[in-house]
């Protein structure tokens, strides 16, 4: 069977931001949005000047610099001394300072953004060409690959989980091959005619035995025949499992999925379970025209078994085909990418 656990080549990471609390989250969000609000009062700003004809004003110079309804005094003096490196209370500032601070604004309110979870205005951040995940700085170039090769460790992670479907649903389909050879060999064989009452039943606990346990496998006892006489089978402890194997709760579950509620396996279910060894007196279990009704509902739930797989298989196929272009598509940018490195290079 396919291990769906570890690692396929590559690994996913989930985009949840830095892992902030709840009331660290709210105070950052807060911060982020008044840095985008005074990096356009800033903007203003240069434009009042330049009509001034300045070359530089003080950042308390209400006249120019109209600070945002709703700045706070800590989220200010935070702002102008780790983003603008400067205190506001400060003397005049050249255009060019207040321009690279615009600059300063918009990038740290990207980086800072890309942290937050993406319930909480969260994500990737792009800032003049630099893309922000988390906190840190990404090229193009790295946050496509990041984005394709994460896209590619899902796609062989459902790869995966449908190997697994396709490999369970054949275990299963050898179980119920097994269980219906020994169905129609009890069906062939078993006394139906028996002057012994009891020989013609057959209960849900035979089912399950010969479902399980390999019967040929016991000493056998004389007077006593598992594919003649009715429910009469062996313990457990007497004979040896089966390798692919599938007991009565299964197969009544099975039956409500496949068959649905009236089955004849949820008939068989309904009249009982006989003990080990029972002899012929058990009147409980299922008479020869419902025993071979109930074989026609194992063989119909082997055929959903059969069109699972089918279904698996082509989803399979999509995958592959999916993952084949994505392949493609991934190398044919990194190739483009280093064309265009090496050209710039010359260039340069």
């Amino acid at each position: 069977m396919v291990n769906n656990k570890g690692t396929y080549g590559f690994d996913a990471t989930a985009l949840t931001g830095a892992g902030l609390t709840t009331s660290e989250a709210t105070g950052l969000r807060t911060r982020v949005e008044a840095a985008s609000a005074l990096a356009d009062a800033i903007r203003q700003a240069l434009i009042a000047a330049r009509a001034r004809g300045l070359d530089e004003f003080n950042p308390a110079d209400a006249s120019l610099l109209a600070l945002p309804a709703g700045l706070v005094d800590s989220d200010r003096e935070f702002l102008f001394a780790n983003v603008m490196g400067r205190a506001y209370a400060g003397g005049p500032v050249s255009l060019d300072q207040w321009s690279r601070a615009v600059d300063g604004l918009a990038h740290w309110a990207g980086a800072s953004a890309s942290m937050l979870p993406p319930g909480a205005g969260g994500g990737s951040r792009n800032v003049d060409g630099i893309w922000y995940v988390n906190g840190q700085a990404w090229s193009v170039t790295e946050l496509f690959t990041v984005n394709r090769v994460n896209t590619l460790a899902q796609m062989d992670r459902m790869t995966a989980d449908s190997l697994n479907v396709i490999a369970a649903n054949n275990q299963m389909a050898k179980a119920l091959t097994g269980l219906m050879e020994n169905l129609f060999k009890k069906y062939y064989e078993n006394d139906w005619d028996s002057a012994t009452t009891g020989n013609k039943y057959v209960s849900k606990s035979w089912v399950d035995a010969v479902g399980t346990t390999d019967q040929n496998s016991a000493v056998p006892i004389p007077g006593r025949n598992v594919w003649t006489d009715g429910s009469e089978y062996y313990d457990k402890a007497d004979v040896a499992e089966l390798e692919y194997a599938v007991g009565f709760t299964q197969l009544r579950e099975l039956a409500d999925k496949y068959i649905g509620p009236n089955s004849m396996i949820a008939k068989m279910d309904s009249l009982g379970a006989t003990s080990v060894n029972p002899g012929s007196t058990s009147k409980v279990g299922l008479l020869q025209e419902d025993f071979r009704a109930m074989i026609d509902e194992v063989e119909t739930i082997l055929g959903a078994f059969a069109a699972d797989n089918q279904i698996a298989q082509l989803r399979n196929e999509a995958l592959f085909s999916n993952r084949s272009n994505l392949v493609e598509g991934l190398s044919a940018f990194l190739r483009g990418q280093q064309t265009l490195g090496s050209t710039l290079a010359r260039n340069a």
